[in-house]
């Protein structure tokens, strides 16, 4: 494979990942927002479908379990190919304790029906930042590939 293929791949894995995430949190976010009463008023046409937090559960657990998956086996790396090389995602995924237990809760929350704190959205935050940031890299690295 040569070196563009490569980089095309992995920020094609890395875009789908972060792509799902990002809109996953986004729908939480806003279920969050929709529980306090002041902010139902204030917004009367923002609202979330039971279709909507289910697929943004279903593709939010995928994902970090695809993270803890990544923390734990090596053999899985060949999925995430362009997350497994991003030393601030090994960073907090990999060698991070705390940040890999958050994660841990986050998940448990998730299959219990319970709603995330503000720290756990912290972390997801964490979490698309750290992505974003690979992305962009990735990005710059095929342009300048291509000359």
């Amino acid at each position: 494979m040569s070196e563009m293929t490569l980089i095309t791949k992995r920020y094609s894995d890395i875009v789908d990942f972060t792509s799902r995430v990002n809109k996953s949190v986004i729908v939480f976010k806003k279920k969050s927002l929709l529980a306090d009463k002041t902010n139902k008023e204030k917004y009367p046409k923002l609202d979330v479908s039971d279709d909507e937090i289910n697929t943004a559960k279903k593709d939010l657990l995928q994902s970090l379990s695809d993270l803890e998956s990544l923390a734990k086996d090596t053999e899985y790396n060949s999925k995430l190919i362009g997350l497994s090389e991003s030393s601030a995602l090994q960073n907090m995924v990999l060698r991070n304790d705390t940040d890999r237990k958050e994660i841990e809760v986050i998940v448990q929350l998730l299959k219990e029906n319970k709603p995330l704190t503000k720290a756990n959205f912290l972390m997801l935050d964490k979490i698309i930042a750290i992505l974003d940031s690979e992305r962009n890299l990735l990005f710059r690295k095929m342009r300048t590939a291509r000359g």
